[in-house]
């Protein structure tokens, strides 16, 4: 995904922390200015500027997600800058986050290829495991014992796994990839104590999901939907698709 964003000035502190003015012109003529995040108390503003002519005004950040980030001054002057503390390949990112949710950059001028999407792997990966195990549950061929229906009801409380995580509106997406942390962890753990079947599935969906784990607020690039990252709504649907299986395991109610 590739972003570009014209910022008016970027400062950071050289540990890593960056604060983004951004400059919007109002249809009526009129200019204002934006500030994102405060650099952490104590800290002095370093501005970051062109390595050639100093400019330290109307910088554009662009690249892609994940990416080194490229800076380029109003002559044209284009660099990769190192910044103390924040690697190129986060810079980008911490602009973007800053620009959306500290700035309130409109995010139609952030984005220069709106109809692209990250790859969605979670969900995808799981679903021939959930779908094999819903449909033998649906057909009688598979009813949990007595000891999956303990685990897998263990497992649904320990896990704060929502019936749909996404229905949780008002949460930020991080206290979201809080919760996703907490049911991967949860998985991994039931997943080494499980047996017979359902112990094939937990670990099935552990390998492909215990990746997540390490996702970090920074990974979880925007999408069209602003309060949706689609790398954590894919998790996100990963997990719940397992808890609706076992759910109707642990209930019986598997007619769905």
């Amino acid at each position: 995904m590739s972003w570009r964003i014209l910022t008016s000035r970027i400062t950071h502190d050289g540990h890593g922390n960056l604060s983004v003015t951004i400059r919007h012109r109002h249809s009526q003529g009129y200019v204002f200015y934006l500030s994102g995040l405060a650099l952490p108390g104590g800290s002095t503003d370093r501005e970051v500027y062109c390595p050639r002519c100093t400019a330290d005004r109307g910088l554009t950040v662009a690249g892609a997600w994940g990416e080194d980030a490229e800076l380029a001054c109003p002559d044209g002057h284009r660099w990769t800058p190192r910044l103390p503390g924040l690697p190129p390949d986060r810079l980008l990112r911490a602009v973007v986050r800053q620009s959306l949710d500290g700035a309130g950059l409109r995010y139609s001028e952030a984005r220069t290829d709106p109809e692209h999407k990250p790859p969605a792997p979670y969900n995808a990966a799981v679903r021939p495991a959930l779908a094999d195990a819903a449909r033998a549950l649906n057909r009688r061929e598979w009813t949990f014992t007595e000891e999956e229906q303990l685990l897998a009801g263990e497992l649904l409380r320990t896990s704060g796994w929502p019936a749909t995580i996404t229905w949780q509106e008002e949460a930020t997406a991080a206290a979201r990839l809080e919760w996703l942390r907490a049911g991967l962890a949860a998985l991994h753990d039931c997943a080494g104590a499980a047996h017979g079947r359902l112990g094939k599935l937990l670990l099935a969906c552990d390998s492909v999901l215990h990746t997540a784990l390490a996702l970090h607020i920074d990974d979880l690039e925007p999408g069209p939907d602003l309060r949706n990252p689609p790398v954590l709504v894919d998790a996100e649907s990963a997990l719940s698709g397992m808890r609706t299986v076992l759910v109707a395991g642990v209930t019986g109610d598997v007619d769905y």
